[in-house]
C-alpha cells in the first residue's frame, strides 16, 4: 500500500515536474514574443508612441508620459535661437558681425516657426489619438493664458521706456504701430511711419494666424490622414511661390511653420513612422551638424534655400527626439533647458536690453559686438526670470485650472441632462 502510494507520489511529481517544465517554456515563449511586439511598436508607430515604447538599449533623454510630453533638447535648441536674434538686430543696427557671416541669424526666428509647426500639431495629433477628438476651445484658452498674460506685460514696459525724455521719438512711433500690436497684426507694423519700436515682434501675428486657423483646418475640415498630407503638400507649394518669386517674407514664415507641421504628421503616421525612425537613427551626430551648417551656407549664397533650410531644421529636431545622442545631451544641458523654457519672454524683452548695452558701450570691433551680445543675453534671460516667475508660469498654470474646470462643469452638465 505505501510502496502504490510512493509510486503515485513520484508519478505525480514526474507529472508536475514536467508541467512546471512547460509553463516556464510557455512564460519565456511569451517573453520573447512580448519583447518583439515592443520593438516592432516601438519602429511602427508615430512619436507619441514612440516616447512611451523606448527599447531597453537605448537611454532616451526624457521619459515624458504621452498625456505630457516634453522634449528638453527642443528647449536647448530654444535658447540658441533667441542668441541667434540678438545678434541678428545687433547687426541690422549696423555693429560689426559676432557669428560669421554665413550663419544668417535672422534664420532664428525660421528655426521657431519649425518647432511651433511641430510642436503643436505633435500635440493635437496625440489628443486626437489618445481622446478619439481635439478640444479646440480647450486649446485656443491654453493658448491665450500662454500668450497674452507675458505679451500685455511686455508690451507696457516699452510704453513706460518710451515715456523718458530721451525716447519722445521711439514714444511716436510706438503709437504709431499700436493698433497693430493689439490687434496681433504685428507683421504688418513696420511701416516708414512706425520706425522699428516693438516691430521684432511681427512674427508673433504670424503664429497667432497660425494657431487660429491651422486646428481647424487640419483637425475640422480635413478628418483623414492621407487627405491631410495632400492638403499639407499644396499648402506647403502655395507659400513656396512666393517665396521663390521673392515677392514677400510672410510665406517664408508660413513655409516654415509648415515644414514642422508636415514632420509632425509624418512621425504620427504609422505607414512612414518606422521609416523615418530608421533612416535617422542611421545617421551620426557629427554628420546631421554638418548637414545643418550646409544648410545655413546654402541660404547664405541664395536666399531661395531657405525652403531647405526649413526642412533641414524640421528633419534636425526630429533627428533629435528620436536618436539619443551626445548632441541631445548637449542641448538638454540645465542652463539650455532653463533658458529655453524662458526664451519667450528673452524674446520679447531683448530689444530693450540690447538698447541699454549698445548706449554704454559703443561698439567698433568684433570682440565689442560679443560683449555686447552676450550682455544683453544675460539681461534678456535675467528679465525673462522675473516676468516667467511672476506673470508667465502663473498665467499658465491658471490656464490649465481654468481648462480643467470648464471641462468638469460640461461633464458634470453632460451627465445632468443624460
Amino acid at each position: 500500500m505505501n510502496s502504490v502510494c510512493d509510486v503515485d507520489f513520484m508519478r505525480k511529481l514526474a507529472t508536475q515536474g514536467d508541467v512546471a517544465i512547460n509553463m516556464e517554456r510557455t512564460h519565456r515563449f511569451v517573453a520573447i514574443n512580448q519583447q518583439a511586439v515592443s520593438q516592432k511598436l516601438l519602429l511602427s508607430h508615430s512619436i507619441a508612441s514612440y516616447i512611451t515604447y523606448v527599447p531597453m538599449n537605448i537611454q532616451a533623454p526624457v521619459t515624458p508620459t504621452p498625456q505630457k510630453p516634453y522634449f528638453a533638447p527642443i528647449d536647448g535648441v530654444r535658447s540658441l535661437c533667441v542668441l541667434l536674434v540678438v545678434e541678428h538686430h545687433l547687426k541690422t543696427n549696423g555693429h560689426p558681425l559676432a557669428f560669421p557671416a554665413f550663419i544668417d541669424t535672422a534664420l532664428g526666428v525660421n528655426i521657431f516657426f519649425v518647432i511651433s509647426g511641430f510642436l503643436i500639431t505633435t500635440l493635437l495629433l496625440r489628443e486626437e489619438r489618445l481622446k478619439g477628438k481635439i478640444s479646440f476651445s480647450a486649446f485656443y484658452w491654453r493658448r491665450a493664458f500662454r500668450i497674452l498674460p507675458v505679451y500685455s506685460v511686455v508690451l507696457l514696459m516699452y510704453v513706460a521706456v518710451s515715456q523718458l525724455p530721451s525716447q519722445a521719438m521711439r514714444w511716436v512711433q510706438l503709437k504709431a504701430g499700436m493698433p497693430y500690436f493689439l490687434l496681433f497684426m504685428n507683421e504688418y507694423a513696420k511701416e516708414p511711419n512706425n520706425g522699428n519700436v516693438f516691430t521684432h515682434t511681427w512674427s508673433l501675428g504670424i503664429e497667432e494666424k497660425f494657431y487660429l486657423l491651422w486646428p481647424v483646418l487640419f483637425f475640422f475640415v480635413v478628418k483623414k490622414m492621407p487627405t491631410r498630407a495632400i492638403m499639407l503638400v499644396c499648402l506647403s507649394i502655395l507659400f513656396a511661390i512666393p517665396v521663390l518669386l521673392h515677392l514677400e517674407h510672410h510665406p517664408n514664415a508660413y513655409f516654415g511653420l509648415l515644414a514642422g507641421c508636415i514632420m509632425a504628421v509624418l512621425l504620427h503616421g504609422d505607414a512612414t513612422a518606422a521609416g523615418i525612425t530608421q533612416t535617422l537613427r542611421r545617421i551620426s551626430s557629427p554628420v546631421m551638424l554638418l548637414f545643418y551648417l550646409l544648410c545655413f551656407y546654402l541660404q547664405y549664397l541664395n536666399s531661395n534655400m531657405v525652403i531647405l533650410f526649413s526642412i533641414g531644421t524640421a528633419l534636425c529636431l526630429s533627428y533629435l527626439i528620436v536618436k539619443p545622442t551626445w548632441l541631445t545631451t548637449l542641448l538638454s544641458l540645465p542652463l539650455l533647458v532653463w533658458l529655453g523654457k524662458r526664451s519667450y519672454s528673452m524674446y520679447l524683452v531683448h530689444v530693450l536690453c540690447l538698447n541699454v548695452f549698445e548706449n554704454i558701450i559703443h561698439i567698433n570691433s568684433q570682440w565689442q559686438a560679443v560683449l555686447v551680445l552676450g550682455a544683453s543675453y544675460a539681461l534678456s534671460a535675467a528679465v525673462a526670470a522675473v516676468l516667467y516667475v511672476i506673470v508667465e508660469e502663473p498665467a499658465r498654470q491658471l490656464g490649465k485650472r481654468f481648462v480643467e474646470q470648464k471641462r468638469m462643469r460640461a461633464t458634470t452638465l453632460g451627465v445632468a441632462t443624460g
